[in-house]
């Protein structure tokens, strides 16, 4: 074979291990989530067979996907392989060809280890009871909750854990008790029961441990235990509050529909002396009652001629006269008395041209006087002539 012959083989080999180049998955990344670890990765072409290794443990797997769950390799053996050191690699796998392995970040649940991630437990949901006086916060221990954590010998782990509010920190620890609980937690009165809960798992002489996230947790009644119902005492007590109200309710309401005390009269309030005959105010002041009046007869003292004039008395007759009389002058303000006059020569000779009017005729006298009864007025003595002395009563 001559050496251009021997050339073209060999290019022809180059460019057959070119062609089969298989490109290796970028982006290789481990996360966790509580007690589940997962590794994901891309890939530009078509799905291959893609080949992982979980280190330092030697844990294969061989998937189609982009993404594996490595909770197995972790958690399977009694081995604390979840406190160490760890990366994973993934390879593509084309035509038997295996492309170069990507590494991922590294991972571990140690505390203690330095690694690209750390990863935590989670508590399990956290319950809050509330008490008279001082609360319980409880739940479930972790080391009997999660399968992962139960095949492994827990005799050396234990679990401190801190309840924080607005009142303060409290507290305590569990090791292989089924529910872990702290007991002395105090509220607030008034505001919303609320705690947050972290802790760490101390593993062996506490060379190494594990944190477990913060979790919030509010007062929420659990399904199998109901709120605290009334007691029978209280609800007598309002049964009895809301009878007597109503009752109380009830008579004032006949009470003020009895008297109408939505009404005002203002004659409800006047004195008797001030309401007319039919119990109403009177508007103007009553007329007064019209005085007596009697009729009144004329009678002579004596019948001497002698007497310069002769005295009448004017007698009440009993009858009682009407103001509207014909020919009567009455004036009830008045008091009046009479006289008959002297007659001489020369009212003879006027009696002798008109005998009616002079004979008969009466000087009359009136004195108006007070209206007022005559015994607020001053005695006096009164003469009537011919000596004749009487008890009278001035008008003054």
């Amino acid at each position: 074979m001559s050496l251009s012959d021997e050339l073209t083989v060999l290019f022809l080999l180059i460019s057959g291990v070119s062609a089969v180049i298989v490109l290796p998955p970028t982006n290789v990344r481990v996360s966790c989530q509580n007690v589940k670890v997962s590794v994901r990765w891309d890939y530009r072409t078509q799905p291959q067979i893609f080949r992982g290794t979980l280190h330092p443990w030697n844990c294969t797997f061989e998937t189609t996907d982009h993404e594996y769950d490595l909770s197995n390799c972790i958690w399977k053996s009694g081995d604390e392989r979840y406190l160490k050191f760890m990366y994973v690699s993934v390879a593509a796998v084309q035509g038997g060809i295996k492309s170069e392995a990507e590494k991922s970040n590294t991972f571990s649940f140690n505390s203690f280890v330095t690694v690209d991630t750390k990863c935590s437990l989670e508590f399990p949901p956290v319950e809050i009871e509330l008490k008279e006086k001082m609360s319980t916060v409880s739940f479930q221990n972790p080391l009997k909750f999660y399968k992962e954590m139960a095949q492994k010998d827990t005799r050396e782990y234990q679990i401190d854990f801190t309840v924080k509010n607005e009142q303060g920190e409290f507290t305590t620890s569990c090791t292989d008790e089924k529910i872990c609980q702290c007991d002395n937690v105090s509220f607030k009165e008034g505001v919303k029961k609320c705690v947050n809960v972290s802790g760490t798992l101390f593993v062996g002489v506490g060379a190494q441990q594990v944190e477990f996230k913060e979790t919030e947790t509010c007062t929420i009644w659990p399904s199998a235990v109901s709120p605290p119902q009334p007691g029978s005492n209280e609800v007598i007590l309002a049964a009895v509050l809301s009878a007597l109200l109503l009752f109380v309710l009830i008579v004032v309401t006949a009470c003020i529909c009895k008297l109408k005390a939505w009404t005002f009269n203002p004659s409800d309030t006047l004195p008797s002396s001030l309401k007319d005959s039919a119990g109403n105010q009177s508007k103007h002041p009553t007329n007064p009652t019209r005085p007596h009046i009697s009729r009144i007869s004329v009678e002579s003292l004596g019948s001497s001629q002698d007497d310069p004039e002769e005295t009448v008395l004017l007698k009440d007759t009993g009858q009682s006269a009407d103001n509207s009389s014909a020919g009567s002058d009455y004036n009830p303000s008045n008091s009046c008395y009479a006289e008959r006059p002297h007659l001489d020569s020369s009212d003879s000779d006027r009696s002798g041209t008109d005998d009616d009017s002079g004979d008969d005729s009466v000087k009359t006298e009136c004195v108006s006087i007070e209206e007022r009864s005559a015994y607020d007025c001053p005695h006096v003595m009164m003469d009537m002539g011919g000596g004749d002395m009487v008890t009278g009563y001035t008008g003054k």
